[in-house]
């Protein structure tokens, strides 16, 4: 990978290629941070137009032999450049229930949800670890969604997404108080214009972007640890 000029800070985006990791990206790249984006089918086409601040490299959140073998390379590019990974983006997700009602859920829906939206972002973070031990003040911002909040369930249905989220909420939780030297926060990027959330969707990729950027670049990040945002900043209840 070839250095280039940026700000000095570094993200590591999963999904960055479509939905609210691409708004999230090019976000990013407009303040002049160096962005790895992590994909399961890297793209030349892509890389190319998105320029030498985005590096993009090939990573299944599913398998940890792809994850491990991604935060090598990774590792290794880092540590030749004297560099260390400020902020950590887990956004991968899947929704594989938003028709099916109880009776209809399969096995295969749940235990992919929580291998993706849970697990994922563990196996992620902890192939992360020491690059981000090594920043100064290093973040882990892991994408959720209200869904995942219990207070705010007044809806019911979509078993597999919501449990995995909230299961993604308490894994945060936890990796906060067991490492507080790394902010971690959990984010949700409202309902949006993307695949999963449909054409219908009052928040568009871009306003989502902003304001998760915002938050995540402005706020005093070590006072909000453990704890959960929407894109306007705002708390929300477990």
């Amino acid at each position: 990978m070839n250095a280039f000029k940026t700000n000095g800070k570094t993200v590591v985006i999963t999904g960055s290629n479509r939905g609210i990791g691409a708004a999230l990206t090019n976000e990013f790249l407009k303040q002049n941070w160096q962005v790895f984006g992590g994909v399961r089918r890297p793209s030349s086409d892509r890389q190319m137009q998105a320029g030498a601040a985005y590096q993009e490299f090939q990573i299944d959140v599913q398998d940890s032999n792809s994850v491990n073998n991604a935060f090598a390379k990774l590792r290794e590019d880092f540590h030749s450049r004297g560099s260390s990974l400020d902020l950590l983006i887990n956004n991968a997700g899947v929704y594989e229930d938003a028709e099916a009602n109880f009776t209809e859920i399969s096995e295969q829906a749940l235990f992919k949800s929580f291998d993706v939206n849970a697990m994922g972002a563990m196996r992620v973070t902890k192939a992360a670890l020491s690059l981000l031990l090594a920043a100064p003040q290093p973040l882990v911002a892991n994408v959720s969604s209200l869904m995942g909040s219990i207070s705010d369930n007044t809806g019911g249905g979509s078993y597999a997404y919501r449990m995995s989220k909230a299961a993604l909420n308490m894994f945060t939780k936890s990796f906060s108080i067991d490492y507080p030297q790394i902010a971690s926060v959990v984010l949700h990027p409202g309902w949006v214009k993307t695949e999963m959330g449909g054409p219908n969707a009052p928040t568009s990729t871009e306003d989502s972007a902003r304001g998760l950027v915002k938050l995540l670049t402005t706020a005093k990040l070590k006072s909000l640890s453990g704890r959960f945002f929407d894109f306007e900043g705002d708390e929300i209840s477990w």
